[in-house]
């Protein structure tokens, strides 16, 4: 079947259903009810497919019921296989719709349409779930802030001065590991430099987020703070499994964060270079997604470009290609790690980050008001085929 063709299958009518379904508070402590329906809906749907589904299940202490990880393969033999990835669990108090249970929709669409094509093979389908943090290290910190009286017993900061400390602590740390520090010596700056401004309570809270991150560098809080599901997803991997021949990790798109540039343009951000299409059509506003890459992942992402520009897809795709190595990024540029392909460059495994993270931010991102309509479904309709040419294209043997 050719590209065009493929992409034609993309319905967005199911695109919209399943974020309908998903759309809900996904988190372990405060809503874990929806987390696990939205787990056996994932799965259910995988399975309806004809996929080779199970779920990939973990114990995580103090927590009594398992969670799991997601999984669909249509695979032969030990060929390597391209995966098409996406996390489904949210932050406190956000409904998810963008982050992430459209990239989760794309995902199932994509799964729909290969599943009927009966010469594809060796590609996956991986839902993972605590990509947005280590559900126990979360439960520790909300017993201590109620403990200290930081906290209510529904979560909230018990005063405004509180939430005020509160969220320049969280800032300050971000800012100071972007700078080169690990989460320790963020910690431990913030309280050399801060800590006759902050109350007894407020220090002693620090002081036990210090002991939780005092044995992580730049790479190994990466797996262990957060992106928790997907690393326990690959460490429960066999030799049996098929190798990997790359990734297309899906997470936080649906917001149009709008430009003037031409039908299909990319930019290369690290270069500063911008691409035309091969015909320029009328100058319209369209959406801006940013494809995040290594230099093992370069391939990777020159093929899902490609795929746009080759096929006029509606999208100005910012090209984000870092040539650090992984440790330097760590250090240096974490934000490009926040999701979990990073558990794949870990493994040097070609791994790309495709998000609506540009220069103009989600206003809705990790809040109360990440909605179902707040997406725009035109948005994941063309992701969804972006992704199917790229498969497309990479699967040279799928006629």
């Amino acid at each position: 079947m050719s590209i065009p063709s493929l992409m034609e299958k993309v319905d967005i009518e199911n695109l919209y259903q399943h974020v309908l379904r998903l759309e809900g508070i996904r988190h372990p402590i405060q809503h874990s009810q929806h987390l696990k329906k939205s787990q056996d809906y994932i799965y259910d749907t995988m399975k309806s497919f004809g996929l080779q589904t199970i779920q990939q299940s973990f114990h995580l202490k103090p927590f009594l019921q398992d969670f799991s990880n997601i999984q669909g393969m249509i695979v032969n033999e030990s060929e390597p296989i391209i995966l098409i990835t996406s996390h489904y669990d949210t932050v406190f108090n956000s409904p998810g719709a963008m982050d992430n249970a459209g990239a989760v929709a794309i995902m199932l669409e994509c799964a729909r349409i290969l599943s009927e094509q009966s010469t594809i093979q060796n590609v996956g389908f991986v839902a993972f779930t605590l990509e947005e943090f280590n559900a126990s290290w979360v439960l520790a910190r909300n017993n201590k802030l109620i403990e200290l009286g930081l906290y209510d017993e529904k979560f909230r900061w018990t005063t405004y001065g509180y939430a005020k400390k509160m969220l320049h602590y969280k800032k300050q740390i971000w800012q100071n590991r972007q700078q080169g520090l690990t989460a320790k010596q963020s910690i431990e700056q913030y309280l050399n430099l801060f800590s006759s401004n902050i109350s007894s309570s407020i220090r002693s809270f620090i002081e036990f987020d210090l002991d939780l991150n005092k044995n992580y560098d730049h790479m190994t809080i990466w797996g262990n703070s957060a992106l928790y599901g997907s690393e326990k997803w690959f460490l429960n991997r066999t030799p049996k499994d098929n190798p990997i021949e790359g990734v297309l990790n899906i997470d936080a798109v649906g917001f149009r964060s709008f430009s003037n540039s031409p039908h299909s343009a990319i930019k290369d951000f690290s270069n500063n270079v911008s691409q035309s299409p091969k015909k320029p059509l009328e100058i319209k506003s369209l959406p801006k997604i940013q494809i995040i890459a290594n230099q093992s992942s370069k391939c990777l992402m020159d093929q899902y470009c490609n795929c746009c520009t080759d096929y006029h897809l509606d999208l100005e795709l910012i090209k984000s290609l870092t040539k650090k190595k992984l440790e330097e990024i760590a250090r240096t540029q974490p934000d490009l790690m926040r999701s979990d392909h990073t558990t794949f460059w870990k493994r040097n495994i070609p791994a790309i980050f495709i998000t609506d993270f540009t220069e103009v931010p989600n206003p809705y991102y990790h809040s109360a008001a990440d909605t179902i309509d707040k997406i725009d479904f035109d948005i994941l309709k063309t992701l969804t085929q972006a992704t199917l040419g790229t498969i497309k294209k990479l699967k040279k043997n799928f006629d």
